[in-house]
């Protein structure tokens, strides 16, 4: 496995770890499960991706699935993604486990990439209106 300190491809797992973990969970669950993908695209966006490579995978799969093509590898390697991004990306295919890759996990997934932009929303505080944070606090209190 790749550092998190030495990831050329995902820089942002370094500082942001958690949301990665919980984006590769979801890729990897995707694209073993290409039939619920239309369920978990319409309620999430993923713009909601922290790592841009995360970004560009999940934008690519929702593509794959509106467009009816097949889920594989193969067809994630014609949207242009360098020889070492497709080895990560199959990477994280083949770390998919069907024992912990329930519709219960993803949601904690989903539930986790949300937390985590919420976290970066308020990172910087200076830019942070009064409003915000007591949602922020409602939101967490709701939990």
């Amino acid at each position: 496995a790749t550092s998190a300190l030495n990831d050329n491809i995902k820089p942002e797992k370094r500082n942001h770890w958690r949301a990665a973990i919980a984006e590769e969970s979801l890729i990897s669950y995707i694209i073993n499960n290409p039939d619920v993908a239309n369920t978990i695209f319409k309620s999430f966006s993923p713009e909601k991706m922290i790592t841009g490579f995360n970004k560009r995978v999940i934008g690519v799969l929702k593509d794959i699935v509106s467009e009816g093509k097949t889920m594989d590898i193969s067809t994630i390697s014609q949207y242009g993604f360098s020889f070492e991004e497709i080895g990560r990306i199959t990477r994280i295919m083949c770390s998919y486990k069907p024992s912990s890759g329930t519709l219960n996990t993803i949601e904690e997934c989903l539930k986790v990439i949300e937390e985590e932009n919420e976290k970066i929303k308020l990172k910087d505080v200076s830019s942070v209106s009064e409003q915000d944070v007591m949602e922020y606090i409602k939101n967490l209190k709701n939990k």
